[in-house]
Formats: C-alpha cells, sequence, structure tokens
C-alpha cells in the first residue's frame, strides 16, 4: 500500500508540473505546488479540475496513511492519529481494479513536455 501510495503521490505530482514545466526549481515546486501538509496528503495534492469518485476518494485517503505512517512505522508519531486511522489501514476487494483505473485516468491528466529547447 505505501509503494502504491508514493505511485500516486509522484503521479499527482506530475500534473501540475506537465502543466506548469517553467516552475521547476525545487523551491518553486515546493512552495507552489505542494508545500501543503508536507505534500504526502493525496487529497490535498489533487488538482481542483480533477473529480474524484467517493471510492476513489477512499482509496486516496487510505493510501495517504500509509504514505504519512503506517507504511513505514508500526506506529504514528501521535497518539491521536492512530486511533482516528486505524479503519484506514485497510485493503477492500476491490482496491486493485480502483488502483489501475484512477493510475490510467489520472496518467490521461500528465501533458507532455517538450524538452528539446
Amino acid at each position: 500500500m505505501m509503494l502504491i501510495g508514493f505511485s500516486f503521490e509522484n503521479l499527482i505530482k506530475a500534473i501540475p508540473v506537465s502543466r506548469t514545466p517553467s516552475k521547476t526549481t525545487r523551491r518553486e515546486l515546493a512552495k507552489d505546488l505542494w508545500d501543503k501538509r508536507k505534500g504526502h496528503f493525496l487529497l490535498h495534492l489533487i488538482p481542483n479540475d480533477i473529480n474524484l469518485s467517493d471510492q476513489e476518494r477512499d482509496l486516496l485517503n487510505r493510501l495517504q496513511t500509509f504514505t504519512v505512517w503506517a507504511g513505514r512505522y508500526p506506529l504514528p508519531m501521535q497518539s491521536q492519529h492512530y486511533h482516528s486511522e486505524e479503519k484506514l489501514i485497510s485493503l477492500k476487494g476491490n482496491d486493485d481494479t480502483t488502483v489501475q483505473n484512477l493510475f490510467f485516468r489520472l496518467m490521461s491528466y500528465v501533458q507532455d513536455i517538450d524538452i528539446a529547447d
């Protein structure tokens, strides 16, 4: 789940980068595009023009729990996060299909960047 979450994080971050390739410095990217909540909170990174179904939101919400702490540590840094997010540490039967469909749909938002110049 953590690796799938990181894959989505990179893909979601690629969308605004491909839309504004002139913002290429690390400082500009971190400040302007995804400085919110340390950059791992997937639902906050999704551009506003991309609509998600409830099922997709649920998946990304669970994946971000794994990218922030559940995939790396046995417990979060603060105990209230464990109690509030314990139900998010789970797989659902249709996750594989949702992951594949959402991944390819988000890929369609990544624009080709002309790097020839």
